[in-house]
């Protein structure tokens, strides 16, 4: 379903740019297969509270509940079987348009006086500076999860 809404629904990179693009698909229609001994997959590693207060200080993402910490896990699953795929004589990609040239605007020399145009894409922001939120400040302490829950839940998607 969703190949088929890539192929159909993409046909350029931004429909902002479209003066600049062909209306050439870049989505492949078939999928590349890359088959992957599960055997070899490491599995992934034993979750505690500790580590996940740890990963919620640095990503600032809370883990409310046991789903999103079983989401997690399955998430470093799935790492854990890319680093499984062969990429031997791949040439390393810098950007899917990399065989198209960049339009570039001409170079206009202004005042630079354009305060007000910056901090109107600003979500939040105090006098005229953005508001981001802090890094450095410790998330409040959430309730214990219920680690049976999470170890012992069935797999509900394959990947």
């Amino acid at each position: 379903m969703l190949l088929r809404h890539l192929v159909v629904g993409v046909k350029r990179p931004s429909g902002c740019l479209t003066k600049w693009y062909s209306s050439r698909v870049f989505v492949p229609i078939e999928p590349a297969i890359s088959h992957i001994d599960e055997t070899k997959v490491k599995p992934a590693p034993e979750l505690n509270q500790e580590l996940v207060d740890h990963l919620e200080r640095l990503s600032l993402v809370r883990f409310s509940n046991e789903e999103a910490v079983h989401h997690l896990r399955k998430a470093i699953h799935f790492a854990n079987r890319l680093k499984l795929v062969d990429t031997t004589n791949v040439k390393p990609m810098e950007s899917v348009l990399e065989e198209m040239t960049c339009p570039l605007r001409e170079d206009v020399v202004n005042d630079g006086n354009i305060r007000e145009q910056v901090l109107c894409n600003a979500t939040n922001r105090v006098e005229e500076y953005f508001v981001t939120p802090p890094g450095n400040i410790a998330l409040e302490q959430a309730p214990s999860l219920d680690w049976t829950n999470i170890r012992d839940a069935p797999d509900k998607s394959t990947t």
